[in-house]
C-alpha cells in the first residue's frame, strides 16, 4: 500500500514499519478512532497460525495486566484477527511509538535507563511476568 492510501475502508496508511519472516507492519490511521495503529499483515496464509497465536498471547496478557499500572509499556492487541481485502490476514495493534527497543538500545546506557529505568516489570514471550533490571547491580 501507498502513503494515503485506504486499506479496508478504514485505515488511511501513513508508513511501513517494517517488515520481518511473519508479517508486514504497517503505521495506519483508524478512520473508526482517529488514533495511529499498527496493522501487522500475515506475509502469506502460512503465517496465519503464528498471527493467531501472538494475539491470544497479547489476550492473554493484556487480562494479566489488567489493573497494573505497567500495561501501558505493552502493546495492546485492539481486535480480534481481522480479514483484509484480497484474502490478508492481520493483528490490529496499539502504536507505540516512533521508535523500536532496538533502536532505544543502540542509544546507549542512556537509552536503556530511558525506556526501562532502574527497574521494570517485563513479560518474556510465553507471557510470565518478572522483574528486570537495566543496569546490574
Amino acid at each position: 500500500p501507498k502513503m494515503g492510501e485506504q486499506l479496508a475502508g478504514r485505515f488511511n496508511m501513513v508508513k511501513q514499519l517494517g517488515t520481518g519472516s511473519t508479517a508486514l507492519g504497517l503505521l495506519v490511521e483508524d478512520a473508526e478512532t482517529s488514533e495511529k495503529r499498527v496493522l501487522k499483515v500475515a506475509r502469506d496464509e502460512s503465517k496465519v497460525p503464528e498471527l493467531e497465536h501472538e494475539a491470544k498471547s497479547l489476550a492473554e496478557l493484556a487480562v494479566k495486566l489488567t489493573d497494573s499500572p505497567q500495561k501501558k509499556h505493552f502493546v495492546e492487541l485492539m481486535e480480534p484477527v481481522l480479514r483484509l481485502p484480497f484474502d490478508r490476514t492481520a493483528l490490529l495493534l496499539s502504536f507505540g511509538g516512533e521508535f523500536t527497543l532496538a533502536d532505544q538500545l543502540q542509544m546507549g546506557p542512556l537509552g536503556r535507563r530511558a525506556i526501562l529505568g532502574p527497574r521494570r516489570t517485563v513479560a518474556d514471550p510465553a507471557g510470565r511476568i518478572g522483574e528486570h533490571r537495566a543496569d546490574p547491580p
